[in-house]
């Protein structure tokens, strides 16, 4: 059996990318490395869409240039021994011109893994769509990393469920502006801390649109230590970090470990309260999803619907008939369900309101 050896030196390449402008944009991390010569291996993070920036009119037509990219990160991979993160645009094949913000984790060997943004900040739905499914950090002969993309930093949750799953360290691309740095600055810190464990993140500078990137990449310490952090101009940075700050910080507690639980019978409420719970979740600009399910529809099919249906929104409140409440429990048991009554109990005006709150699906 092969022992990992974790890496001991990671930091970021701090770029200004020229949006839609990927020659350019290329050519300045090859003069960046070639100026750096990182030590070997070292884990380099680069910012949030490094090679295209939110070019989003011109994502379409960059697609062939950008299907080249993983081969020449690999080949820079390759001669200076390094691992190379940084997220792309990749093109989703069944919508036209829509778009996954993916991170690439690339090493002299190719592409070891791939995270899609999870979160995607108001108006980049413009041309990105959200990332689903399972999310396990990334293994790599050096470690295993957890990663996140820009506004995922804002989500503890992400962070979290890759260290349980067995994160060595975090990293994150962004372009992150400049009037929200102090939020950065403290996320970065706080989702270190939070994890007991390093984190390096990487931030743009200069122009995106009409924001102004902050800048401020971050080298963090598992006691929320800043190890390195640049200013607001182009840098590169490699720190060497000491995993034993790690093991110290974990030592006596570890914080990430817990996950409570909430059980069944919590989410099963009164109808009442289901609306009362949506008008207030729809207040704070949650997207609320309403399933009403037939008495006829097998649970197995009713699984994938409400699977469906979660994904469409944040909170899913779900509606059993009366000759299904034995089911009750079972349906609360779901993951993907918030809140659960029985259809029995509304009255047509109460169920009218809800319908009015919450995107509606049919079963």
């Amino acid at each position: 059996m092969t022992t990992i050896q974790p890496i001991r030196h990671i930091g970021f390449i701090q770029l200004q990318v020229t949006q839609g402008a990927i020659g350019t944009n290329l050519d300045r991390l090859q003069q960046i490395l070639a100026q750096l010569d990182p030590p070997r291996p070292s884990l380099i993070v680069l910012p949030e869409l490094w090679p295209t920036g939110f070019a989003y009119r011109e994502l379409a037509k960059l697609q062939d240039e950008v299907a080249t990219l993983p081969n020449r990160l690999q080949e820079l991979a390759e001669k200076y021994d390094i691992f190379l993160a940084g997220s792309l645009p990749e093109r989703i094949i069944d919508k036209e011109n829509l778009f996954y913000n993916t991170l690439q984790l690339i090493g002299r060997n190719g592409t070891f893994g791939t995270y899609r943004k999870r979160y995607i900040f108001p108006g980049e739905e413009e041309a990105f769509c959200p990332g689903f499914g399972a999310c396990p950090p990334i293994a790599t002969p050096v470690g295993t990393f957890g990663c996140m993309i820009c506004y995922d930093l804002r989500f503890p949750k992400l962070a979290r469920s890759q260290c349980q799953q067995g994160a060595d360290l975090l990293l994150c691309s962004a372009q992150w502006p400049l009037a929200r740095i102090q939020h950065w600055q403290a996320l970065v810190i706080a989702r270190a801390i939070e994890n007991q464990t390093f984190m390096v993140a990487c931030n743009g500078v200069g122009k995106n649109g009409d924001l102004t990137l902050g800048g401020h990449s971050l080298v963090v310490s598992p006691a929320g230590e800043i190890l390195y952090e640049a200013g607001e101009d182009e840098a590169a940075k490699i720190v060497e970090i000491d995993w034993q700050l790690k093991e110290d910080a974990q030592s006596g507690f570890k914080s990430f470990t817990a996950e409570p639980y909430l059980v069944s019978a919590a989410k099963i409420v009164t109808a009442e309260s289901c609306v009362t719970d949506a008008q207030q979740r729809a207040g704070i600009g949650q997207r609320v999803v309403y399933v009403a399910l037939d008495r006829n529809v097998a649970f197995s099919r009713a699984i994938e619907i409400l699977e469906t249906a979660r994904q469409r929104g944040d909170y899913l409140v779900l509606g059993v008939p009366s000759s299904l409440t034995d089911l009750l429990k079972s349906y609360a048991a779901l993951d993907c369900v918030d809140r659960v009554f029985d259809l029995g109990e509304i009255s047509s005006s109460a169920e009218q309101r809800l319908r009015e709150i919450c995107l509606s699906v049919t079963s």
